[in-house]
């Protein structure tokens, strides 16, 4: 998987991107409110999963919302069983 956008904010120790909730002390995963901003609401019962499995990314196409124990059998799996295989990069002409 190509194409990660790099959250150039801050970022917690273990390489997640964070913001802060506009008039709040409350800081978020700037993965979850990329998310909820350009593809919706994430449900209550779910949690978002890096598909390109690098923390700092916040590319929609690369966030899923699935449960709390997908994500963490993904995390435990090899790449490929949990996303799928890699597609070859588009040659150039």
């Amino acid at each position: 998987m190509s194409n990660c956008w790099l959250w150039s904010g801050s970022r917690n120790l273990a390489g997640y991107g964070q913001s802060k909730k506009r008039g709040s002390r409350t800081t978020l995963g700037a993965h979850r409110s990329v998310y909820e901003t350009l593809v919706g609401k994430i449900p209550k019962d779910l949690t978002i999963d890096h598909l390109c499995r690098n923390p700092g990314c916040v590319n929609p196409e690369h966030l899923e919302a699935v449960t709390l124990a997908e994500n963490i059998r993904r995390a435990h799996a090899p790449m490929e069983k949990a996303v799928g295989p890699r597609q070859p990069p588009r040659a150039h002409p």
